[in-house]
């Protein structure tokens, strides 16, 4: 019976470290309030955005969230930085979270120049589905759906590009 125990662990051990037992982006209905003309639909699913065939940085982030304005703040200065090789996306779940309405997320993302892609869900399951712990949150995901890594709270800009390029160089 420990033989077989062992063996279990060696097996699940091998599977995570090779990668196959990473989650899988959930798939959700996207309603942009911005970057319509990135995706070409203003509503669409989150499976059309991997579509795309690059990999994605997934941030959830809500409006009267200080640590989430920060994020927002540096992550619009990175996507400049990536342009072309790494799909931005901003998903406001305030409304889930108590921490804010469509309303405040569009001023804010006017009010602060985030050009990047930028909507909500209407799907409260996205919280569960991901795993969300806190806001903001933030999922790398790679061309092919699969999350590589995720970060919670306040990102730094040398982090955040660590996680980048950690996206970029992951192999599918």
């Amino acid at each position: 019976m420990r033989t077989k125990h062992i063996v279990i662990g060696i097996i699940l051990l091998t599977l995570i470290l090779s990668g196959c037992a990473t989650r899988r982006a959930a798939d959700f209905e996207l309603t942009l309030y911005q970057g319509g003309d990135v995706f070409g639909a203003e509503v669409l699913m989150f499976s059309d955005v991997l579509a795309q065939g690059r990999p994605v940085v997934l941030a959830m982030w809500a409006a009267t969230c200080p640590t989430c304005l920060a994020d927002m703040a540096l992550l619009e200065q990175v996507s400049a930085d990536y342009d072309g090789e790494v799909l931005f996306v901003g998903l406001h779940i305030g409304d889930f979270v108590d921490l804010g309405t469509e309303e405040g997320a569009l001023a804010f993302l006017k009010d602060e120049g985030i050009t990047f892609p930028n909507g909500f869900t209407p799907k409260v399951m996205v919280i569960r589905e991901y795993e969300v712990l806190e806001v903001p949150s933030i999922y790398y995901i790679k061309s092919n759906g699969r999350i590589l890594d995720q970060s919670y709270g306040l990102i730094r800009d040398a982090a955040l590009r660590e996680h980048i390029d950690a996206l970029l160089t992951a192999g599918d």
